[in-house]
C-alpha cells in the first residue's frame, strides 16, 4: 500500500497495516481427481513497526546496551539492566501480530549479535531473559456477511441484547430473531425482579 493506515500507539511507536503474502491450499478429498490443491487466499492482513519506528526502536536498544556494558558502577549497571529489561518488558507486549512479531525477532537478533560483537556473552550471561513472543488469540467472528452485522447491532442497540452468531444463521426469519429477543428480555427482566424482591427479604431481615 502506498499510504498504509497507521495508528499510534505511543510517543514514539506507529503501526501501519501491510498486506502480507502467502500460500494456502485447500486438502484434496480421498477421492478428488484433481492433481492439484486449491489455493484458499493468497495474502492476509497484519500490523507492523512503520519503519521510522522500527528504526528508533533498533537505535534504543542499541543505546541500552552499550550503557549496560559500559558501566565502571554496580548501581549504575543495575540501572541499565532494568531498562532493558522494561524494553524487553515493551517488546514482549506489543509483538503480538505476525508481521511486528517478526519484526520484533529482527531486533532481538540484532541485539543478541550486537552484544555477542561488544562483550563476547550472551543475554542469559548476564542474566537478562529474552521476551517470549506469543501470538495474539484470535477474536470471535462477529458476522460472516453485513445482514448478520445489522442484526447483531441492531439487538444490542435497541435492546441491549448480544444475540449469538449462530442463532442469527440458524434463523428462517426475521420474527425468528425477534422471538430470541422477547424471550432474552423476559429472561432478564425475571432476573432483575428476582434480585430486586431478594434485595427486599434481606432490607426487611435487617429491619427486624
Amino acid at each position: 500500500m502506498n499510504d498504509p493506515i497507521c495508528f499510534k500507539a505511543t510517543q514514539h511507536m506507529v503501526f501501519e497495516l501491510v498486506r502480507t503474502d502467502h500460500k494456502s491450499y485447500k486438502q484434496l478429498a480421498q477421492k478428488d481427481d484433481k492433481e492439484f490443491k486449491d489455493r484458499i487466499r493468497s495474502y492476509a492482513w497484519s500490523w507492523r513497526y512503520s519503519k521510522a519506528s522500527f528504526e528508533v526502536m533498533k537505535k534504543r536498544l542499541v543505546d541500552i546496551v552499550n550503557k549496560l556494558i559500559s558501566q565502571k558502577r554496580n548501581d549504575a549497571a543495575e540501572r541499565n539492566r532494568a531498562e532493558l529489561k522494561a524494553y524487553f518488558s515493551m517488546l514482549e507486549r506489543w509483538a503480538v501480530f505476525k508481521a511486528n512479531r517478526q519484526q520484533t525477532g529482527q531486533l532481538l537478533h540484532f541485539g543478541q549479535r550486537f552484544l555477542k560483537r561488544k562483550l563476547k556473552k550472551t543475554w542469559q550471561q548476564i542474566d537478562i531473559n529474552p521476551p517470549h513472543l506469543t501470538y495474539l488469540p484470535r477474536l470471535e467472528t462477529y458476522a460472516t456477511n453485513l445482514d448478520e452485522y445489522i442484526d447483531r447491532r441492531n439487538a444490542w442497540d435497541e435492546h441491549g441484547i448480544e444475540i449469538p452468531l449462530a442463532v442469527i444463521q440458524s434463523a428462517n426469519s426475521n420474527h425468528d430473531i425477534d422471538d430470541y429477543i422477547e424471550r432474552e428480555i423476559s429472561r432478564r427482566n425475571q432476573l432483575n425482579q428476582d434480585i430486586q424482591d431478594k434485595s427486599d427479604e434481606l432490607f426487611l431481615d435487617v429491619l427486624q
